[in-house]
């Protein structure tokens, strides 16, 4: 059972904080089977990209670890913008998108921020290691 309890309202205000108008399109917080948490944005089709955004993170993680080191970012460049992704805690993915006239190292620097400030509150609410697996078994439900 998790420790504490995460409140949706915060979760998109912290999300929001880094989406600021005119940089990123939208903040995305997902599992890695692919479940939207949370996101933030006007980007339309968040729950089809949040999909493809686990499915490519798991197929570059997967063939990552028979190389060596591990998955540390994807970059995904789009028609309508750039995507950055990065794991928060196992089972848990966050990914910010933009346009493209942002350069990507700022993209980056803005998802390391939101990243260490959400993994604090999460790491809280979870036990280690089981984030993703209890979102995708109990909280998360889809329509």
């Amino acid at each position: 059972m998790p420790a504490a309890v995460i409140k949706p309202e915060v979760l998109s205000q912290t999300l929001t904080s880094v989406a600021l108008p005119g940089c990123c399109l939208s903040s995305r917080l997902l599992t890695t089977g692919g479940s939207l948490l949370s996101y933030t944005g006007s980007f339309s089709g968040e729950e089809l990209t949040a999909s493809v955004i686990a499915n490519a993170w798991a197929t570059y993680s997967q063939s990552d670890t028979k190389r060596g080191p591990r998955l540390n970012f994807l970059y995904v460049d789009c028609q309508e913008g750039r995507t950055i992704v990065t794991q928060v805690l196992p089972g848990l993915l966050l990914s910010l998108m933009s346009d493209k006239t942002l350069p990507l190292h700022e993209l980056q620097a803005k998802l390391l921020v939101l990243k260490e400030h959400l993994s604090v509150t999460l790491e809280q609410a979870f036990p280690a290691g089981q984030a993703g697996t209890l979102l995708s078994s109990s909280c998360v439900t889809s329509d």
